[in-house]
């Protein structure tokens, strides 16, 4: 499951950060500045001041298509393998937002698609560990019937 993951996660963020970046001829130069500064820190694994960046973006143009480029980079970020604060639990929530404001926007299936993603191997990762933990409590019980039939 690690593995398809993270095959999943480096195609998704490996393909670079212009990729997301449409600049209509409504867009705010200076908004698509901004977007181009926090794709460049990202890019340079500068996460946290990109999603400083693209907070900033959210707060001062929320609705626009800089808003769900923001959005979108912040869910990736929060993903990306070479972030080590990457946080698939928020991510979640972010693509959720995103999917949920922006629902006719390009990368709508996507956002959504990631959000199932991400669910699906938080999910597994709980099963894991409680799977791990009976495993555990049975070979302690294993232990114990073993030293009852030595007579110990």
């Amino acid at each position: 499951m690690r593995a398809v993951l993270a095959i999943v996660l480096a195609i998704a963020t490996g393909g670079g950060c212009a990729q997301f970046l449409s600049s209509p001829l409504d867009e705010n130069p200076l908004q698509i500045e901004k977007l181009t500064e926090a794709q460049k820190l990202q890019q340079d694994g500068r996460f946290a001041e990109a999603l400083e960046t693209y907070k900033k973006i959210m707060q001062e143009v929320p609705g626009s298509e800089s808003a769900a480029t923001a959005k979108f980079g912040t869910a990736l970020i929060l993903v990306s393998a070479d972030n080590s604060r990457r946080d698939y639990a928020q991510a979640i929530v972010v693509f959720e937002e995103f999917a949920s404001q922006f629902p006719k926007h390009r990368r709508a299936p996507e956002a959504r698609s990631w959000r199932t993603l991400l669910k699906t191997a938080l999910d597994s990762k709980k099963e894991n560990e409680r799977l791990n933990k009976n495993i555990e409590m049975l070979k302690q019980l294993d232990l114990k019937q073993e030293e009852k039939r030595l007579g110990r």
